[in-house]
C-alpha cells in the first residue's frame, strides 16, 4: 500500500504556521524526515508555449540509510488564492511489496489513470486510507513504436537502455519536440530492461534541473527549454529525437528495441538449448592458397555510421566522455 503527499500554494498548509507552496494532504504515517525530500521535489517552470506538459517523475529517495520508492506527478494548477500561478505535485511513496507487484516498472505505473491526484480542492487534511496500487504480472520487452514514430528507428530506446542498465548513475538526456509526449516512450524504454533493473531506473518525462543527491537516469527535455541547451552543452549521452538524424550504433538493446525480441533471453530458452546441442560439429577445412588480402577503404561510405565515425556515436546520440 502506497503513501501520498499533495504539495500546493495554499492558503494554509496541513501543518500549523504553513501557507504559500506548502504540503495541503498526506496520509497518515508517511515518515516525517522524507516530508521535506518530497516537497523539494516539487520544482516546476511552463514550457516553451507557457503551458503544461505535466512532469511524470520517478525518484528513488534516500532517507536515514533506507530509499524511498517515489512516483510524482507535477504540472499547473489553477491560480492559488491570491490569483498568482500555481502548480501541483502529487508523490507516491511505495513499499517494497508494491514494487515487487508492478514488475513492468515505474513508467507503466506512472501510465495508470488516477492513481495520482492531479488536483487539490478544499481546506487542507490527512488522508486516512493508502493507496491501492496495481499490479503488472510478468511484463517482457517489446517493439518501440513511440520511438520509431518520433524518430524513424526505434533503436535510440536501445541504446539508452544499454546505457542506464551500466551505469544508471550517468544521465542519459533525450531531448523531444513540445508537442511529444514522452511517457510512451519512458514506458517502452524502461521495459527493455530486465525486470530487476526497472525500479532503478529514474526518470523524468518533463526535466528540469534537480535536486540536489536526488539521481535521475533519463531525463526527457523539451526542445526549447533551457534544459534541454545544457543538455547539449553536456558530455552525457544526448539522444534527440530527430527523423533523419542518424542511425545508432548496433548492438542487442538497438535490434530488442526495434523487433521487442530479446535474443539472449531466447537463446536460454530450452527449446533453444536443445537445438543448439543437436547442430552437427563444423568440419575445418584447410584453404587451398593464402586469401588475397582486403584493401582497406580509403574514404567512408555516406551513410555508414561506423565507417564515417569508428569512435563516435551520431550528432543525435553523444557517448558520455
Amino acid at each position: 500500500m502506497a503513501l501520498e503527499l499533495v504539495y500546493t500554494s495554499a492558503e494554509r498548509g496541513l501543518r500549523a504556521g504553513t501557507s504559500g507552496f506548502c504540503t495541503v494532504a498526506m496520509t497518515r504515517g508517511l515518515p516525517p524526515a522524507l516530508v521535506p525530500r518530497l516537497e523539494a521535489l516539487g520544482g516546476y517552470r511552463p514550457g516553451p508555449s507557457g503551458n503544461g506538459p505535466k512532469a511524470h517523475c520517478f525518484w528513488r529517495v534516500e532517507t536515514a540509510g533506507s530509499v524511498a520508492h517515489v512516483l510524482a506527478v507535477v504540472g499547473p494548477a489553477p491560480p492559488d488564492h491570491t490569483q498568482r500561478t500555481n502548480k501541483i505535485a502529487s508523490y507516491l511513496v511505495l513499499d517494497a511489496q508494491d514494487v515487487r507487484a508492478a514488475s513492468a516498472g515505474p513508467a507503466w505505473l506512472l501510465a495508470r489513470p488516477s492513481l495520482l491526484r492531479t488536483r487539490w480542492q478544499g481546506a487542507p487534511a490527512w488522508i486516512e486510507s493508502p493507496v491501492r496500487v496495481p499490479a503488472s504480472g510478468p511484463v517482457g520487452p517489446r517493439a518501440c513504436a513511440a520511438w520509431k514514430a518520433a524518430a524513424g528507428d526505434a533503436g535510440g530506446a536501445g541504446a539508452a537502455a544499454s546505457a542506464v542498465l551500466r551505469d544508471p548513475s550517468k544521465p542519459i538526456h533525450v531531448v523531444v519536440p513540445a508537442s511529444l509526449d514522452a511517457m510512451p516512450l519512458a514506458d517502452e524504454l524502461i521495459a527493455l530492461l530486465p525486470p530487476a533493473a526497472r525500479w532503478r531506473a529514474t526518470f523524468s518525462s518533463y526535466f528540469i534541473p534537480p535536486v540536489a543527491g536526488v539521481p535521475c537516469s533519463i531525463r526527457f527535455c523539451v526542445d526549447g527549454t533551457p534544459a534541454a541547451d545544457a543538455a547539449r552543452q553536456s558530455t552525457s549521452m544526448v539522444i534527440a529525437l530527430v527523423r533523419g538524424a542518424g542511425a545508432p550504433p548496433e548492438g542487442r538493446f538497438a535490434r530488442m528495441a526495434r523487433t521487442g525480441v530479446d535474443e539472449e533471453a531466447r537463446a536460454e530458452e530450452p527449446g533453444a538449448r536443445a537445438a543448439q546441442s543437436r547442430r552437427p560439429s563444423a568440419i575445418r577445412l584447410e584453404p587451398l592458397a593464402p586469401a588475397a588480402p582486403t584493401p582497406r577503404p580509403t574514404h567512408s561510405l555516406p551513410g555508414s555510421f561506423f565507417a564515417a565515425a569508428p569512435t563516435r556515436l551520431p550528432a543525435s546520440v553523444e557517448p558520455v566522455s
